[in-house]
């Protein structure tokens, strides 16, 4: 593995983001640029990108244009970044990747770059202007000095492209968020964390079965050794969407996590057909098909067909669980919710506990609600037929 590697499985251990910094190197000269990698370190950064400056920076906006230009004034070249990065790496171990245009790598040539950037420290090169189908010889030679050669995806990237791109990556893969150069927004694009998840579900495919075991044996008393069982994507409000593979077949446990009241774009299925087993390009967000979330009573009423039809195919000793919560400005008790929900739907309640306070899990709501919210405590709420 490379440092790059090293680094985000820390980043994954501890569940956190990583820092990945941008400069020109040579802007306004390579000692400023020495002092301010040094810097950069000390305030936390994770990985650190160095601009090469080029003379034709098409994919940049003016303030990269501009830095790009004094940092040529100076006489930054890339053999003297190179050796920045060398005296550099007598003190930090931090990786370090050159964010370039392929002018520069040519000029130098591809073999000579990939032996002296690694020899000087460098562990990866972030090519802004080189796709994948035209990067095979540069490819090599990065790949036979274990240097990670990084791609670039973009919002008019298809599906089929992320996948093509993302086979061919290593290190990470460049998710560029806007159309258009480099600079400043005020705002970023309504469905960017839609688009980053969908591409994370192609660079890190999801065994939804072990995700589901996962959760199935925080509840059964003993582990079942083998699981198996496939993945039905339909809305379970309807009848025949819970129907087992064979007429006489009956289940003995259901657990499920139901949206939460008021999180009405949480479309049915969009867990699995649009977080982790792929689906349509685009995802709709408006509220037809969804549960309903006029009120509290309308909600409780659909969430009750939901475990009429589970009943229906559940042996007599089933056990039903519902992790369930709620989002604060809603005005809805969650608890009162399930409950309601459950009368008369040919499950009792038999006990219920409290299942923490999802920190982590509020990413959802903060995403979909104008302020940032505190999360209410969630509750397992187990159900016998």
């Amino acid at each position: 593995m490379t440092r790059i590697a090293d680094t985000f499985a820390a980043l994954r251990a501890r569940r956190e983001v990583g820092l990945i910094p941008y400069i020109t190197a040579g802007d306004p000269d390579l000692e400023t640029t020495f002092e301010l990698v040094h810097e950069l370190a000390r305030q936390g950064a994770d990985i650190i990108e160095l601009g090469v400056p080029f003379s034709d920076p098409m994919a940049d906006g003016p303030t990269h244009q501009r830095a790009a230009e004094r940092a040529l004034r100076s006489g930054t070249s890339l053999a003297g970044i190179l050796e920045l990065v060398q005296r550099l790496r007598r003190s930090l171990s931090i990786p370090i990747i050159l964010f370039t245009y392929y002018n520069p790598i040519f000029r130098y040539g591809g073999r000579r770059f990939a032996h002296d950037a690694r020899d000087a420290g460098v562990d990866g090169v972030l090519c802004v202007d080189l796709p994948p189908e035209e990067a095979d010889e540069l490819k090599r030679e990065t790949d036979a000095h274990d240097l990670d050669l990084i791609f670039l995806l973009a919002p008019t990237s298809s599906l089929d492209r992320a996948g093509a791109v993302l086979s061919q990556a290593r290190g990470f893969v460049y998710y560029v968020s806007v159309t258009g150069v480099t600079g400043a927004r005020t705002s970023l694009p309504v469905d960017l964390s839609e688009m980053v998840r969908r591409i994370r579900a192609i660079s890190h495919p999801v065994d939804v079965l072990a995700v589901i075991e996962r959760r199935a044996k925080r509840y059964y008393e003993t582990v079942v050794s083998t699981m198996t069982g496939i993945v039905r994507l339909a809305d379970s409000r309807v009848a025949e969407a819970l129907q087992p593979e064979t007429p006489d077949s009956r289940f003995n446990w259901v657990i499920t996590s139901p949206p939460y009241y008021g999180m009405n774009t949480y479309i049915p299925d969009q867990w699995l057909r649009n977080w982790f087993v792929g689906g349509p390009d685009t995802v709709d967000y408006t509220k037809q098909d969804q549960v309903i979330h006029s009120s509290p009573e309308d909600f409780a009423a659909d969430l009750r067909r939901v475990w009429r039809n589970a009943a229906a195919v559940c042996t007599d000793e089933a056990t039903l669980v519902v992790r369930f919560g709620g989002i604060p400005d809603r005005r809805a008790n969650p608890l009162d919710l399930v409950k309601s929900s459950l009368d008369e739907s040919g499950w009792r309640i038999a006990t219920i506990r409290k299942a923490g306070s999802a920190m982590e899990g509020k990413r959802q709501a903060d995403t979909f609600l104008r302020t940032k919210t505190t999360p209410l405590v969630e509750y397992d709420v187990w159900a016998r037929r």
